[in-house]
This record gives structure tokens, C-alpha cells and sequence, in this order.
């Protein structure tokens, strides 16, 4: 059967697999365009082609919204501070309008969600096996390993949302969940390891009386990668999870927690939530540099609130109708939001409208059957 429903995809369809399979490849510096993203163009347009033109969906039509404030405001300071940089950020974002759309789209078809679940197992294989043949690369001198990413938190994020995707689309996840945990656990990004301890703990109450033997086995799986990972050394946990520096950089937590995140500047220039303090040029301040590291507080603060507020209720309008057994993705997915950012990544656009797919809908009806037979 999955033979001939791979037989059924689409030319667009397949460009758009090609692209995520090839997305974990960094080949030029984080923000330029890379290989993967040659074939997601090349979707959009085979996708434009084929319907002679692209309508933004009724429920995209908040977003849209949204993105015009995106690009006037960074246009905006483009000719104000003459900084082509609020131009790049803007690409990004008309850059996941393509994967928005067509993922939209592509979701609809059982032969597509059937082969982005092998795609989403593959790309997980492949990480792990780069990082057990020594072939990765670990972040400047530290002990911060990154794979085949230009960053520990573009990894993390990666093994963390393609375990998401799985979630949602696969019941038989137990093996790729431990190799989502290993390897999240060797990126030392607190926000991913909070996250997918989230999903385990939802993961284990959700399984049903007739798999307690597999969740027994996936508990002693992920507590045998933790100490086999640290080797019980207390203090290589504390150095592992950067512990000490987030907690001593001030005697106040909330402080600590945003001068962490590089977003000291929100307290010192608060007046940019009303009009958007534009993506771009973070060093236009003298002590600041580097982005916030916060997707939903860098959205409000970049564009203001009142474009922030059509994004949030496009984010709402997708995923109000989320079942409990999917609700621990999109608990993590927003949590994680707050502590890195992950918004320039497709695959956060995708499980978001993943929510209101009506495949995920079916699948949920499927596993509702199953528990009540």
C-alpha cells in the first residue's frame, strides 16, 4: 500500500520532500540560501504552474495580515537607518509564506504525509549516524555539538520539531524518540531538553494499557542515554547545561533569564512594542548585538503589538481545535518559542498548521477507535 501511494506524489510534492530532507545541510553560512531551498522554489513555482495562480487559504488570511506589517516595517527602517538587513529578514519570511502555502496543500494528500514521516525517520538516522562516525562539527571549542547545522540550537531545534511532526503522524515513534533525546541531549540547549521532556512525560500518559511494557522499556532507554551521556558526574551536568552561567549572571531570575536571552534591551526601550523595533540592525545600540532570543517576545517587539495580535490569533485560529494526545507538541513547541528563535525555521510554520489538517483530524479519530476498542 505505501508503495503505491509514494507511486501517487505529486512533481510538486516531491520537490517540497527533497527540500526537508535536504534542509539538515549547511553548506553556506546560517541565513543564505542553501541547496535544500533551491527545491522549495522550485515547488512554489511548479505549484503556481499547475494552478495558474496561488490563493492565500481563508485561514492564512490573519497571517497575511501580519506579514504586510513585516515587510513595511522593515522597509521602513531599511530607508530610515539604510540597512539592507530588515530586507533579508523580510526574504525570510516571504521565504515560509512559500512553505506555508504549500505545505497547506501538500498535507491534504496521505501519499505526501506517508513519505514525510520516512523523510522526518531518515533525517533523524542520518544525524545520529554523522554523530557516531565522528563526522560533525561541535560549536567553536566547546563541547556543544551541532551536526550538520551551523548552530547547537538550529540542531536542537531540528531533531526537536522533526519528533514533533512524527508525533503527530506516527504511533510507532518509541526508537526515534530515544534518538531525539540523545541527540538534544549533546546540543546543551536547556529550552529543547525542557521540551522534549514534556513531550515524554505527555507521551508516556497518553500510551494506552497494552504498550505499558514498551513505555518500561522507553523509561529505562532515556534514563540509560542521561547517565551513559553525563556518566553521573554532577558537575559535568552543571557545565553540560551552562547552569552556573545563566543563574550567576544576576541575583534576579527574571533579569538572569533575559540578559541570557539578549533581550536586556526590551526594559531599556519598551516604547518599540507600541510601533516595532524592525528585524534587523540589532547593534544600532550601543552594549546590544545579536538577535532576541525569544520567538513570541521578538515578534511583538520587532513589529509591535498590534501586528503581533494577528499573528497570535492565526496561531489560535490553528490550533484551538488540538486533541489532549496532540496538545503536549504545541505545549513544548510555545514553550521552546520563548527561549530560542525558531520562527525563521519552516518546520515550526508546518506543525503549526499541521494542527488543522484534516489528515492530523482523521489520524486522531483513528487512535480514538483504537483506545476505545
Amino acid at each position: 500500500m505505501e508503495n503505491k501511494s509514494i507511486q501517487k506524489l505529486k512533481l510538486t510534492e516531491i520537490c517540497f520532500l527533497i527540500f526537508f530532507l535536504l534542509k539538515p545541510f549547511y553548506i553556506f553560512k546560517s541565513g543564505a540560501l542553501q541547496i535544500g531551498d533551491v527545491f522549495l522554489v522550485f515547488s512554489y513555482m511548479l505549484l503556481f504552474f499547475e494552478r495558474r495562480t496561488i490563493k492565500m487559504e481563508d485561514e492564512d488570511k490573519l497571517l497575511s495580515v501580519f506579514l504586510i506589517c513585516v515587510i513595511v516595517i522593515n522597509s521602513i527602517y531599511t530607508v530610515v537607518l539604510s540597512s539592507t538587513s530588515f530586507l533579508v529578514s523580510s526574504l525570510y519570511y516571504i521565504f515560509n509564506l512559500f512553505v506555508i502555502t504549500c505545505f497547506r496543500q501538500y498535507i491534504k494528500s496521505e501519499a505526501f504525509q506517508s513519505s514525510l514521516k520516512k523523510i522526518c525517520k531518515i533525517n533523524l538516522l542520518v544525524q545520529l549516524a554523522v554523530y557516531l562516525t565522528g563526522k560533525g562539527e561541535y560549536f567553536g571549542d566547546s563541547y556543544r555539538y551541532m551536526g550538520t547545522y551551523n548552530d547547537p540550537n538550529q540542531l536542537g531545534f531540528a531533531v526537536l520539531s522533526t519528533i514533533f511532526i512524527l508525533y503527530l503522524l506516527d504511533k510507532k515513534i518509541y526508537t526515534y524518540m530515544l534518538i531525539s533525546v540523545f541527540l538534544i541531549l549533546q546540543t546543551s540547549s536547556m529550552g529543547m531538553i525542557l521540551a522534549i521532556i514534556i513531550l515524554i512525560g505527555f507521551y508516556i500518559i497518553n500510551t494506552h494499557e497494552g504498550k505499558k511494557y514498551l513505555v518500561i522499556t522507553f523509561i529505562i532507554g532515556s534514563l540509560f542515554i542521561f547517565l551513559f551521556n553525563y556518566k553521573l558526574d554532577t558537575q559535568e551536568i552543571i557545565n553540560h547545561m551552562r547552569i552556573e552561567d545563566k543563574v550567576n549572571k544576576s541575583n534576579n531570575i527574571f533579569l538572569s533569564f533575559l540578559d541570557d536571552r539578549n533581550m536586556m534591551i526590551i526594559l531599556e526601550h519598551p516604547l518599540y512594542f507600541l510601533f516595532g523595533f524592525g528585524e534587523g540592525m540589532t547593534d544600532r545600540y550601543p552594549g546590544y548585538h545579536g538577535e532576541l532570543h525569544s520567538t513570541m517576545i521578538s515578534l511583538c517587539y520587532y513589529y509591535g503589538i498590534i501586528p503581533f495580535i494577528f499573528f497570535a490569533r492565526w496561531l489560535i485560529h490553528n490550533i484551538k481545535g488540538i486533541t489532549p494526545y496532540q496538545m503536549p507538541v504545541y505545549i513544548a513547541l510555545l514553550l521552546e518559542a520563548f527561549t530560542l528563535v525558531n520562527h525563521r525555521q519552516p518546520a515550526f510554520w508546518m506543525i503549526i498548521i499541521l494542527a488543522s489538517s484534516e489528515i492530523l483530524k482523521k489520524k486522531t479519530n483513528e487512535k480514538r477507535t483504537e483506545v476505545n476498542c
